[in-house]
């Protein structure tokens, strides 16, 4: 072939335009081989990102296992310190107002798992059970008496009459509960800065001493002052509740 042939012929290659069909197959293997790499690259990552935070999750999931479980464990149980620290980490978030309410149903807690244990006749337990019970009684009586002392009036009046329902009902089956073990509630403890019963009674007093009453109400309200000048706080907080007062 001469060089001039070859030379056209070169030429003529040139104009030839591809199908357009064959460009966009090609070009379609190629962003298609492109997406694949970015994708391994993507799953790589993942891979690389969980065998990094593996323990940690493994760690948590564990933990969070261990809360799960302590919720319904009892004095006396491997778990139960798992379930108080799960409780305290509760409390941190609880508002300074709400912590007598939150400690109060600590109490129901802790008198629930000694009904269970008495229930459940485990003998091992019934002393840690006990123990665990008049400790966080006496923390919620102590939290009603901090949280009343030094408001106003208005306002001491308004927390006794929302704790005073859960201190009767919290009295009565911790009577219950003892008089089946054929034991007296233990009094350790109890006396004028810790006893809610009587900072509760003495501003239900008067809160109704406040306000307009009928004729029962006064009638009432002299039986629960009765009590109260006797000392017999429980005794008055039980009357003030299923009485015309407490309406």
């Amino acid at each position: 072939m001469r060089e001039e042939e070859l030379i056209h012929n070169l030429h003529q290659l040139c104009q030839i335009k591809p199908k357009k069909q064959w460009v966009g197959l090609v070009k379609a293997q190629i962003l298609g081989e492109q997406e694949r790499a970015d994708f391994i690259a993507r799953l790589g990552e993942i891979f690389r990102f969980r065998r990094i935070f593996a323990p940690v999750l493994t760690v948590s999931l564990v933990v969070l296992g261990l809360f799960g479980f302590s919720q319904n464990s009892l004095p006396g149980d491997i778990l139960y310190p798992v379930k108080k620290i799960s409780e305290k980490a509760q409390g941190i978030f609880v508002s300074k107002d709400k912590q007598p309410d939150f400690h109060l149903e600590l109490a129901k807690k802790r008198l629930e798992e000694l009904n269970r244990t008495v229930k459940e006749n485990q003998v091992k337990r019934l002393a840690p059970a006990m123990k665990e019970y008049e400790a966080t009684k006496k923390a919620a009586e102590k939290e009603v008496v901090a949280s009343i002392r030094n408001k106003p009036v208005k306002e001491a009046v308004e927390i006794a009459k929302k704790a005073a329902p859960v201190l009767n009902k919290i009295n009565k089956q911790e009577k219950e509960t003892y008089s089946v073990l054929g034991i007296e509630p233990s009094d350790e403890g109890a006396g004028e800065d810790a006893d809610a019963e009587k900072s509760v009674v003495e501003y239900l007093i008067k809160g109704a001493e406040a306000s307009s009453l009928t004729e029962q109400q006064s009638k009432d309200l002299a039986e629960v002052k009765n009590y109260y000048k006797i000392g017999d706080y429980e005794k008055a907080l039980e009357y003030y509740l299923t009485s015309s007062l407490n309406k």
